[in-house]
């Protein structure tokens, strides 16, 4: 059905991502992985790094434990491992592993945090066990299992903290690169002008822009003024002409133009 008002559902979609629903399981893939695709993305988006500190220090396989870690001067340190699987449960043999070579060559760590590209269910009832359950017995284990653990603290970066930080305007560019889609707002069709509009420099002006069919494919694509004025027309010159083929009074034949 046609609005009569053009206006009307006119908008700009972005390729891969609907608004701001990003799906972090389908980051493309990055030196061969998706899984190195995921380390990287999530260095990217790291948090920013407490008082008093020194530097941050990345890592490649084998890496000890951790895919970067943040050096304070006061000496302890804070390591980070992303961990790129569908579950939890898939994760937690390979987290188990990371924190048994922290605790064998990086005695200075003490906080570790796991990078996860899913949240935790956490039902809240004693019924089944959630993944907040299967986390924290799994963190009372390993300061069982390894001594050194017990002065560790454990944390989790989850999908919707590295989503949250994805949809800010600041990483556009990372949300394109690496899920394939942009929001194409008005502020970014403006910015974009202003780019392209200092390349040509003193060469252009409005007065001198030459019209082609691109320009006509842009002004519908972006539901500009040329483009809805005559969208506007023909809708009018559609209804008429039903309204002629109807018999419906008022709709004279002079009215109904070709369309």
């Amino acid at each position: 059905m046609i609005s009569e008002d053009p206006r009307a559902g006119c908008r700009l979609t972005a390729p891969n991502h609907r608004g701001a629903e990003i799906r972090l399981r389908e980051i493309r893939s990055h030196e061969g992985s998706q899984a190195r695709a995921w380390e990287e993305l999530t260095y990217q988006l790291r948090p920013p790094a407490g008082v008093h500190h020194v530097e941050t220090r990345k890592t490649r396989a084998p890496d000890a434990g951790v895919e970067w870690y943040e050096v304070y001067d006061d000496g302890p340190g804070e390591g980070f491992q992303a961990k790129f699987h569908a579950t939890l449960e898939d994760a937690l043999g390979g987290m188990r592993e990371s924190l048994k070579a922290v605790c064998t060559k990086r005695p200075k760590l003490t906080k570790l945090t796991f990078v996860l590209p899913y949240d935790f269910t956490d039902s809240g009832t004693a019924n089944n066990k959630t993944g907040q359950d299967r986390w924290d017995d799994a963190v009372a284990r390993w300061r069982t299992d390894f001594p050194a653990a017990s002065q560790i603290e454990f944390k989790t970066i989850r999908a919707g903290d590295i989503t949250a930080r994805l949809t800010m305007k600041e990483h556009a560019g990372r949300r394109e690169y690496w899920f394939g889609g942009v929001d194409i707002t008005d502020g970014w069709l403006r910015q974009r002008f202003v780019e392209s509009a200092k390349v040509v420099g003193q060469r252009y002006t409005p007065e001198a822009d030459s019209p082609s069919s691109i320009n006509a494919t842009i002004d519908a694509v972006s539901c500009g003024p040329t483009f809805l004025t005559e969208l506007q027309s023909l809708i009018t010159r559609a209804t008429t002409a039903c309204r002629q083929d109807s018999g419906i009074r008022g709709a004279g034949q002079a009215s109904a133009t070709p369309l």
